[in-house]
Parts: structure tokens; C-alpha cells; sequence
């Protein structure tokens, strides 16, 4: 089992959120989704666990972090 931090965060405040979170179940591996030239392709498989965050605005996820999470 991996333990993801997933995430879209221009100013680091989602990286630190979703890093707290998925510490609780054990060693982190992190996916930044903010810079699109560095987005990489992960396979994960159904024990993995993953922590996604992303900043929300007037309770909508910014489209460009949506695109890139998919």
C-alpha cells in the first residue's frame, strides 16, 4: 500500500493539508499538480490511498486542477 499527497496548490497551502492528512497513513509519496510542464502520470491501485486538495472558489474547484487530476 502507497500513500498519496495529491495536489493543486499555488501558494503551498493545500500541499501542507493534504500531506497532514495522508501522514496518518503512513509515508507519503507527492504529486503536485501546480506547475502542468511537471504533471506526471501515477498508476495506483485499489489498496493505495490518495489525498486529493485543491483550492476552492465560491464552492468550485479551479478547472485547470480538475484537467490535471484526471
Amino acid at each position: 500500500m502507497s500513500t498519496y499527497a495529491v495536489y493543486f496548490s499555488p501558494t503551498r497551502t493545500n500541499e501542507r493539508n493534504a500531506t497532514a492528512i495522508a501522514e496518518v497513513f503512513g509515508d507519503v509519496k507527492h504529486l503536485n499538480f501546480t506547475n502542468p510542464d511537471k504533471v506526471q502520470e501515477v498508476v495506483m491501485t485499489k489498496d493505495d490511498v490518495a489525498v486529493f486538495a485543491a483550492p476552492v472558489y465560491g464552492g468550485r474547484i479551479f478547472k485547470g486542477a480538475m484537467e490535471r487530476f484526471s
